[in-house]
């Protein structure tokens, strides 16, 4: 039994939750893996794998993943300010698309409007950068504090 449930956690679980971030932050995409979200799905099997393996190694190692963890974080938030408001915009366009508004809103439907990257003049990574804030944000705040989170409460265990 130990032994399926570390199928399921080491295999599935990954699957399944790449899948899920897949379908969440590539509504224009689905049906091709670009290479950003490649690269969103290998940062979060990779993840995963440390946080389900980080208990059997020594604790120098543990604490030199945090510190890269916590660094890479910390130089893609980096990038993302950066790129957010310090690179040019595209036009924002409308999607044709209209957003409800809660329940307790007196306004009607809004309009969802999108910015229009096809002719901007910057670079693919920040396109993808800008195109996957939340995302990057999420998988990398996670990925972090797990991290973190697991080895503390094995130095107060000690």
């Amino acid at each position: 039994m130990k032994q399926k449930q570390k199928l399921i956690w080491e295999i599935l679980i990954p699957i399944i939750i790449s899948i899920i971030v897949f379908l969440t932050f590539s509504p224009h995409n689905r049906s091709v893996l670009t290479y950003g979200n490649l690269f969103l799905f290998i940062i979060l099997v990779i993840g995963i794998y440390i946080w389900r393996n980080i208990k059997n190694w020594p604790m120098p190692i543990k604490k030199n993943i945090r510190m890269i963890a916590w660094i890479t974080f910390i130089v893609l938030m980096g990038l993302i300010i950066y790129v957010n408001y310090y690179m040019p915009h595209g036009e924002m366009i409308d999607t044709g698309y209209e957003i409800d508004p809660p329940e307790w809103s007196s306004g009607g439907p809004v309009e969802k409007y999108v910015e229009d990257m096809r002719e901007l003049n910057i670079s693919n990574w920040a396109k993808f950068l800008r195109a996957n804030t939340t995302a990057i944000f999420l998988i990398g705040f996670l990925v972090a504090g797990s991290i973190t989170d697991l080895i503390k409460r094995e130095e107060s265990n000690d």
